[in-house]
């Protein structure tokens, strides 16, 4: 018993390193990479749970059982699961964090941090948290594709440079996501990206996540949780709702027999659309800009067929009377005007959020302002984008009393119970 203990226990060390994903050992198939017989390997597996050299996964926490993706559960649970035949089936073996710290040679991680924690049997999603700033790098770069952390980002080097020789080998890289996290106390925003991912990164850009790493106490952002644990989300970021309902409302549109409300949809959104990586003047009033462009500029005039006027006269200064363009919200605010009549007005609310949007994206371009840091500005991008999504919101539903919208699908999302995150 004890040379098969030894076996088995070599066996599972060697697979989780050679492995490449340090993958677990399936017990099914242990007796055939052993030549021995299943009756011989079950009690020494036990034995071997028993006295802490290996752990267990069996998929029933986590779908997939070939990686351990959380930490071990206490040594009285596996054994208990371990000891029903049903639960065995879907087994892997693991070598325990002991063993690890026995056996690795640390050498061999050198500049590789993360590496060498899931070498030294740390969980795959294990997350940890990082200064928003560590993304800078890849959002700023056009070699890379970047997608914000809305709820889950990722990073890859485009087509292009990953073809080309003049692109250092160790700045092709990839990572599949990253999400965010939020301070205990503050709720101040920091970057959380998986031990899985960080570990396949290349040295040098594992020593720059490894600079910029954060050991306060975060808790990890809900719906990045669900993504990484392999289930449907149960809500969509209210960023991701803002371009949704930019859609929904040129679907409205069009069954009314209009050209679309808006100009450009954004199916992709641009890199800076996203929460504020670094919480500067510059970064916010980009951000503004951005969120003008999306809605009180990307309004479509043709929308309006003519049934209001697109110029008025202005007198200057001198005495000239020129003609103007109209702010392309105030179109929008004479046509619902001339179209639905009653004692409310729902879309004042709206069109003074397109207005307060525009300002915060005129004023640092009509005043030298430095480029100051300052936290507050995480809470005004919030502000701004739950207003944002509020005024898209109620101009929804006024068009939705139009008879013809009564056909149009809304969005998946607003069938859910709490449909929008607000961070």
């Amino acid at each position: 018993m004890a040379r098969l203990t030894d076996r088995i226990r070599e066996l599972v060390l060697e697979n989780y390193l050679t492995s490449g994903d340090y993958n677990g050992t399936s017990l099914s198939q242990m007796p055939q990479q052993l030549g021995v017989s299943p009756a011989a390997v079950i009690p020494a597996v036990r034995q071997l749970l028993s006295s802490g050299s290996v752990t267990a996964v069996f998929g029933d926490v986590h779908p997939n059982g070939a990686i351990k993706a959380l930490q071990d559960e206490p040594k009285r649970v596996l054994l208990r699961k371990f000891a029903s035949s049903q639960k065995r089936r879907y087994a892997f073996i693991y070598p325990s964090a002991a063993l690890l710290r026995r056996r690795i040679d640390r050498s061999q991680y050198q500049s590789r941090p993360f590496t060498l924690r899931l070498a030294l049997g740390a969980p795959q999603l294990t997350h940890l948290a990082f200064d928003p700033a560590v993304l800078e790098i890849y959002r700023n770069d056009p070699r890379y594709l970047y997608r914000a952390p809305i709820v889950v980002g990722s990073v890859s080097i485009h087509d292009d440079y990953y073809r080309s020789r003049k692109v250092r080998r160790d700045d092709k890289i990839l990572i599949k996501s990253f999400g965010l996290c939020f301070d205990a106390k503050t709720r101040e925003p920091a970057v959380a990206a998986f031990l899985y991912d960080l570990a396949r990164l290349p040295a040098r850009h594992q020593r720059w996540w490894e600079m910029q790493l954060s050991h306060r106490q975060f808790h990890i952002h809900p719906a990045y949780w669900r993504w990484a644990n392999g289930h449907f989300p149960n809500s969509i970021s209210v960023l991701h709702a803002i371009p949704s309902l930019i859609q929904l409302l040129n679907r409205y549109s069009t069954a009314i027999g209009r050209p679309p409300l808006f100009r450009d949809e954004f199916d992709e959104t641009p890199p800076e659309y996203g929460w504020l990586l670094r919480p500067t003047q510059r970064e916010f009033s980009d951000f503004a800009q951005l969120l003008d462009k999306m809605l009180g500029e990307n309004i479509n005039v043709r929308f309006f067929q003519g049934e209001v006027a697109t110029e008025e006269l202005e007198k200057r200064r001198n005495g000239t009377v020129v003609a103007k363009r109209k702010w392309k919200p105030r179109l929008l605010e004479e046509w619902l005007s001339k179209h639905y009549t009653g004692r409310d007005v729902p879309w004042t609310e709206a069109i003074e959020t397109f207005r307060k949007i525009r300002e915060l994206r005129n004023t640092p371009a009509h005043a030298s302002q430095p480029n100051v840091y300052d936290t507050r500005f995480i809470g005004q991008q919030r502000g701004i984008v739950a207003a944002a999504f509020r005024a898209l919101s109620d101009l929804r539903d006024i068009l939705a009393t139009h008879p013809d919208t009564r056909g149009v699908k809304p969005p998946r999302w607003m069938e859910l119970r709490h449909p929008v995150l607000p961070q």
